[in-house]
């Protein structure tokens, strides 16, 4: 069975733009739809419950700091995961990164893995030279503060469903 766009209640115009069908709009249902990138132009640079990455171009060691700075400006309280980008190109030249589809870690762990994998970055993490040179690892070294037999035994629980959770492999050394 062949399938099309106006199955699935939306219809597309020649200039690939789309709009909710008659029948999806009576329903109350709507869809965006976004043509879909070149996947070679996509970056990971950690997985959800993964920090670290192998890659050391400029890019990585951005947004690896980024990450530090966020849990050092939230006062040790959140940090992000599973950033990925696009190369933002002008006139044949890459411009820079769009980091989309992020996760947030929190102390409170409402919707996240918490306090766990805030625990996983801080020892994941290893300060490169631009954290060394925005001074983030004398500001805010990176340490666990809490360990806990019930800790420890969660990270095992956890550390043996990583591979089913972040299929990424962003960061494997």
């Amino acid at each position: 069975m062949q399938e099309n766009s106006s199955d699935w209640g939306i219809e597309s115009s020649e200039n690939n733009t789309y709009s909710p069908s008659a029948d999806a709009s009576a329903s109350g249902l709507m869809w965006l739809v976004e043509k879909r990138h070149a996947s070679e132009r996509v970056q990971k640079f950690c997985g959800t419950l993964r920090h670290t990455s192998s890659s050391s171009d400029l890019a990585h060691l951005m947004v690896s700091a980024f990450n530090h700075f966020v849990y050092q400006f939230t006062h040790e309280k959140l940090i992000y995961a599973d950033l990925q980008s696009l190369v933002t190109v002008d006139n044949e030249e890459a411009e820079g990164i769009i980091l989309f589809d992020p996760m947030t870690h929190t102390e409170t762990g409402i919707g996240d893995f918490g306090q766990l994998s805030i625990d996983k970055f801080l020892r994941q993490h290893k300060c490169k030279e631009i954290c060394q040179l925005l001074q983030l690892n004398q500001s805010t070294p990176l340490v666990v503060k809490k360990v806990t037999k019930d800790r420890i035994s969660e990270d095992k629980e956890q550390e043996g469903n990583d591979s089913a959770t972040d299929e990424s492999g962003a960061g494997k050394d």
